[in-house]
């Protein structure tokens, strides 16, 4: 997100330097590292497509031309399925580290790459200095912490963050399959918690499980051939001939919220900022919108001779994000507790719930708004516009 960030600034002629504990050459020749598939709304494709990100990543991107949404135990659906465009874009979060990094190469003379890791942050009258832990100092008058859910910077910025441990991980893995997906996601609430199957390229899905913490560790200790069996039997009444093609992975789940997102000179922006459910697969959505809507806010103050460390600058992006953000994470999380819990009352109303949306014209769009990003108030840059007057 913060290269993003990057080269959101640089492609309106910003300089920006970068600071990361690994090199920009190892970023570039990194396709393995990160297993999980990320859904990428229309809006953040419009942002990536304006920066000149998503030439790099177009090739590797699945369109996401329905979402089913299925309750397990009744095997009632409902279907998103838009007309026109795409709901999504589902892209594995390697490929889009990778593509991004490469557009960093593209802005030499805008990005600087620093090497390094920051050790602690001086607060001057008219600027902030950032020690870094092999000695060196750099003075900037703004700092943005993009440096995910275990922010330093946002420690170091004294920012009061809330947690809440669901105690559930995430199971991740792709598998092949002979059958085609035909660009369908499937979000499947099972009893052990939200099942959903992602199309990718090459004929390929991957499968993200949301479960307890002990069914997780549970299924981490099976061997390959029965964790298979397991995924399998999830699997077969949506794909056949299921091969899988990648290592399992495990992630745990929770919900951060940062109290504030700009303070003294300093400004938080994705995981750094907020964190939450990856039921809707939003939480990377969300970070490009607060991309967007950062990148707008500097422009439109650096266009007008404005300090780029101006607090009413860093005071608007805030106003602008937090509602949004907040409101994103609450929704998640009714979810969760709507479809997670074994209450025969919570069973009914779900059940009601889903007939409802089902039948209704007006809530099927309303959600897929929500997955396409296209609600609230949008930065330009996730509408395909310019910032440039």
């Amino acid at each position: 997100m913060g290269c993003a960030l990057a080269c959101a600034l640089a492609s309106h002629g910003i300089p920006v330097r970068v600071i990361d504990r690994g090199s920009l050459e190892t970023l570039l020749s990194d396709r393995t590292s990160d297993n999980r598939a990320i859904a990428l709304s229309p809006t953040s494709k419009n942002l990536l497509e304006h920066i000149g990100i998503w030439k790099n990543l177009h090739q590797d991107a699945e369109p996401i031309l329905d979402i089913k949404t299925v309750h397990g135990s009744t095997g009632s659906t409902v279907s998103f399925q838009q007309n026109h465009s795409p709901l999504g874009y589902i892209v594995p979060m390697s490929v889009l580290k990778q593509g991004i990094a490469q557009r960093v190469k593209d802005f030499s003379d805008l990005i600087q790459w620093v090497t390094g890791e920051v050790e602690s942050i001086e607060k001057n009258t008219h600027s902030l200095s950032i020690l870094l832990k092999d000695g060196a100092v750099l003075k900037t008058p703004l700092i943005v912490g993009v440096d995910g859910k275990n922010s330093k910077v946002r420690e170091l910025g004294g920012f009061e963050s809330i947690v809440w441990d669901y105690g559930k991980e995430a199971i991740v893995c792709t598998y092949s399959h002979e059958d085609r997906h035909q660009g369908i996601a499937w979000e499947i609430f099972m009893e052990e918690g939200p099942f959903a199957i992602l199309p990718m390229t090459e004929n390929r899905s991957s499968i993200v499980w949301s479960v307890q913490c002990d069914i997780a560790q549970a299924l981490k200790e099976l061997s390959d051939e029965d964790f298979d069996a397991v995924i399998m039997e999830k699997m077969n009444p949506y794909r056949a001939n299921l091969k899988r093609t990648s290592p399992r992975w495990i992630y745990p789940i929770g919900i951060q919220l940062t109290e504030r997102y700009a303070k003294d000179g300093i400004v938080l922006v994705g995981d750094a900022a907020h964190v939450m459910h990856p039921l809707a697969g939003q939480g990377v959505n969300m970070g490009f919108r607060d991309v967007a809507a950062l990148t707008e806010v500097l422009v439109d103050y650096n266009a007008l001779g404005l300090s780029l460390g101006d607090s009413q600058a860093h005071s608007k992006y805030e106003r602008w994000r937090r509602f949004d953000n907040l409101s994103m994470t609450m929704m998640t999380d009714t979810f969760d507790a709507l479809f997670s819990n074994n209450s025969k009352v919570l069973k009914k109303l779900r059940e009601s719930g889903l007939k409802i949306v089902e039948q209704s014209i007006g809530l099927r769009k309303l959600f897929s708004e929500n997955a396409m990003g296209t609600g609230g108030k949008l930065p330009r840059l996730l509408q395909g516009l310019s910032l440039q007057s």
